[in-house]
């Protein structure tokens, strides 16, 4: 049977950085005018009250919105999983378009049991529905709103959903990066060193609790640890506000749930303003050390469980600003004896220009486009671009159009995919769309792709040379009338192993593609290719033709899949969904696209 993975609904993703930005299906086109309520919202979920999955485990939650189509329900989007925590806090929310059309919005909490992107192969824990009109009527005065959740199969209810909302204003932009650092910090074990990880909170004002807009990646057993390039967007950590209280807490991850170590309150006007900031981590304070503060672990399941629960109390305690400025004053005074740690923040620069999340608010979409190298050229003794097509194993093509694919979606969700072979195919064009349906030629999701893929090579021979430049031409074709429809910047990732009979060809094409909404990402399936990297692997991304001429931005990567052609490249993560964003923004910012926003948005 034909499956999705995605590295999302792996343990190890976790471990990563995991930011609040947009997330969900398109925002095309920007909101109206006339709109009587808030143009966009973040809705930010938490649950509680669940049951337990097991006497000596906890739930792995994942909450998944879905909106009415014409078919039923189809996704909208997904938050991160909360790994075997009881009652999760998703930092990841859901980015929602108010524009008069007062659809319902279907929530479902489900726990993962494997990596499949499916949700049908996960546990379903609970749903809820509620409809636009009802959600703002009821949160109206709080922006806050609690939700029963139900089985569906038992028809017993299993919990309570949170959800809290912040109003996205499109005339606020820009980011702020920081390089954060903590020295000194105790473990909460009195033997192995902590894996410390941090927790940005923002103050809900209406409410008064602290609702996560960022946690950082995990280090290990290090007491002395240092987080580069931290991006604190103005619009999703304090909407522009740089007095709102921000609240950092530092845990030790551990495989069974978390242990807090300690807390700083600050704001980010503090952080801008002093450029360099230092703090002192300290515990709770004796008002809420009773009820909320971790304990040291215990080799009891039951105390366990109870202290992932405590944890998630801690991070929506409610409290007001004024107490908040109260908490700050508290800490100066209190001993260094105390202590659990110091943090140091660094303002290493700031970006007043939008990010690409900024220009998504105002309905700039990227969708996702894959060319698939379908030549039976050999590139080495060991490696031949047929053998790669053959095979399922993590040297194949299709665990690479996977994993490209997965590392696309968060960028491209609700997109069609358009995706084509490419090699000297007896036809003019040398390519061939993998659509079934050739009016629209794209194909909805994918698992739609990976299974069109999986028929092609039953049915289609492999030719022996391969052309990139037909792609190139389709591909500008593509990105400019999505670009006329709806605003949308196409996202080509080519995946190959074989040796272009046209690269010169392919190269001034690329060129002259510079003003097109295009941004290309080529995978290399063999490792490092020398005639690859002598072609696109030049200072700041810049390509030059053979007349001479070159672009101003960067307007492809090249990376690689295999590293020394032993396993997948770990960087490769790292690679297409940043490079992707760096790309699409340039684009935006060369033809000056926020400056010719709607006038109703009030720009700096």
């Amino acid at each position: 049977m034909m499956r999705y993975i995605s590295r999302e609904l792996s343990p190890e993703s976790f471990k990563e950085s995991i930011t609040s930005t947009v997330n969900g299906n398109t925002l095309y086109p920007p909101p109206s005018e006339t709109a009587t309520h808030p143009h966009i919202i973040n809705i930010h979920c938490s649950a509680e009250s669940m049951p337990k999955s097991t006497f000596f485990s906890k739930k792995d939650a994942i909450c998944v919105m879905y909106t009415p189509c014409k078919h039923g329900w189809h996704e909208y989007g997904r938050t991160e999983v909360c790994w075997n925590i009881l009652n999760p806090i998703w930092v990841r929310p859901f980015t929602f378009r108010i524009d008069g059309n007062f659809e319902s919005m279907h929530f479902k909490v489900y726990d993962v049991n494997e990596n499949s992107y499916d949700m049908s192969h996960q546990d379903e824990i609970g749903c809820c529905e509620i409809s636009v009109n009802d959600f703002l009527k009821h949160s109206s005065e709080t922006n806050y709103l609690q939700l029963s959740l139900f089985n569906n199969k038992t028809g017993r209810q299993t919990g309570m959903l949170n959800l809290y909302y912040f109003e996205l204003v499109p005339h606020i932009y820009g980011s702020l990066f920081f390089r954060m650092s903590v020295k000194d910090l105790k473990s909460p074990g009195r033997i192995l060193k902590a894996n410390p990880f941090f927790v940005i909170s923002r103050l809900h004002k209406m409410t008064g609790r602290f609702v996560p807009v960022y946690k950082s990646a995990i280090m290990s057993r290090k007491c002395e640890c240092y987080w580069e390039d931290i991006e604190i967007f103005m619009q999703f950590f304090c909407g522009g506000d740089l007095d709102l209280p921000m609240r950092i807490t530092f845990h030790d991850y551990k495989t069974n749930g978390f242990k807090t170590i300690g807390e700083i309150i600050t704001t980010i006007g503090q952080l801008k303003l002093a450029g360099e900031c230092k703090f002192y981590i300290t515990p709770i304070l004796p008002q809420q050390h009773e009820t909320q503060q971790l304990q040291p672990s215990s080799h009891s399941s039951s105390q366990t469980q109870d202290e992932s629960q405590q944890y998630q109390q801690y991070l929506t305690t409610q409290l007001n600003s004024e107490q908040i400025q109260q908490l700050q004053i508290q800490y100066q005074q209190k001993s260094t004896k105390d202590t659990k740690g110091v943090f140091f923040t660094k303002l290493q620069s700031e970006c007043s220009l939008p990010r690409l999340f900024d220009y998504r608010l105002i309905g700039v979409q990227l969708s996702p486009m894959v060319g698939i190298d379908y030549s039976s050229t050999v590139v080495s003794f060991t490696f031949n671009n047929i053998g790669q097509h053959l095979e399922n194993g993590v040297f194949s093509y299709r665990y690479c159009l996977n994993d490209v694919c997965d590392l696309l979606t968060p960028l491209v969700m609700g997109q069609p995919y358009s995706t084509y072979l490419f090699a000297d195919f007896p036809n003019e064009q040398k390519i061939k769309s993998l659509a079934l349906n050739k009016q629209t030629d794209t194909l909805p999701d994918v698992l739609s792709v990976l299974m069109s893929y999986e028929r092609a090579k039953r049915t289609i021979k492999f030719p022996k040379k391969c052309y990139l430049t037909p792609l190139i031409v389709k591909a500008r074709e593509v990105s400019r009338k999505r670009w006329n429809e709806s605003r949308s910047i196409t996202v080509l990732v080519i995946i190959t192993n074989g040796k272009f009979e046209d690269l010169k060809n392919a190269i001034d094409c690329f060129v002259e593609a510079e003003n097109d909404p295009l941004v290309t990402i080529i995978v290399s399936m063999g490792g490092n290719r020398k005639d690859l990297d002598h072609a696109f692997k030049h200072h700041h991304g810049i390509i030059e033709n053979s007349l001479g001429k070159k672009t101003s931005r960067r307007t492809v990567k090249l990376t690689t899949y295999l590293e020394f052609k032993t396993y997948p490249d770990p960087r490769l993560p790292h690679h297409i969904t940043p490079c992707a964003k760096k790309m699409a923004r340039m684009y935006l910012e060369s033809i000056e696209y926020f400056r010719n926003a709607p006038s109703f948005m009030e720009f700096e």
